[in-house]
């Protein structure tokens, strides 16, 4: 009988699979202790060369990983900002959902977290982070928040400080999630929080407060919808 020979996984798929298996070996094991060859092994590879092919180094697989797993919705939020229609309140409450499903069911937070721990040995890496993704969800919001100033929706006040504080949710739910839960402490509906928490922010800088979120309301989503 001949052996049933398996259907090799065709090359458009595989860098996806190496994003999420470097993404799940940094959040596990740090920067500094991931090895090429464990994300290989990962995506059943037989050698790192392979890996190679893709990343030069470390650091490109890291800037990959922030890049790909989240450059679709930084661009989906730049574009739903600029919409005609979408008033600040509109454009946070409408990211709710999607970063809820994002900091849940990705390694965002963990990354996050080595981010934090490794910056004083890897400072590339936070360099990476910030130019790659923080920083240009702040810029998307920041602009936001000029345009509904300058049309009277949101009170005078540094808008680079407004948008840091309507990110501070996300920040803190990641941390909290990746450092203090495991060590037992309550685990947090992400969404509900993160839902308040913009409810809070709006409640503290428009100037005629919107209609709040009708029951049943559903935010709308991101990259996809």
């Amino acid at each position: 009988m001949r052996a049933v020979r398996r259907p090799r996984r065709t090359k458009p798929h595989r860098p996806n699979e190496l994003f999420a298996a470097a993404a799940a070996e940094f959040a596990a094991k740090g920067f500094a202790a991931t090895r090429i060859a464990d994300v290989a092994q990962r995506v059943g590879l037989r050698s790192r060369g392979s890996v190679y092919r893709h990343f030069d180094s470390k650091e490109a697989m890291f800037q990959a990983v922030v890049v790909k797993t989240m450059a679709p919705h930084v661009e989906a939020l730049r574009a739903r900002s600029i919409a005609p229609t979408s008033s600040l309140a509109v454009l946070l409450r409408g990211v709710v959902r999607p970063m809820a499903e994002i900091a849940v069911n990705s390694a965002l937070g963990g990354v996050l977290k080595m981010v934090i721990a490794e910056a004083h040995n890897f400072p590339e890496l936070s360099r990476i982070w910030y130019r790659e993704l923080l920083g240009p969800i702040l810029e998307v919001i920041t602009a936001a928040i000029i345009r509904a100033q300058a049309e009277g929706e949101v009170r005078q006040g540094d808008p680079h400080a407004f948008a840091l504080q309507a990110i501070a949710p996300l920040i803190t739910l990641l941390i909290w999630r990746e450092t203090f839960v495991p060590a037992g402490a309550p685990e947090h509906d992400v969404e509900a929080v993160l839902a308040q928490g913009v409810e809070a922010f709006l409640g503290g800088v428009l100037i005629s407060q919107p209609a709040a979120a009708p029951a049943g309301w559903e935010p709308c989503g991101l990259a996809g919808d």
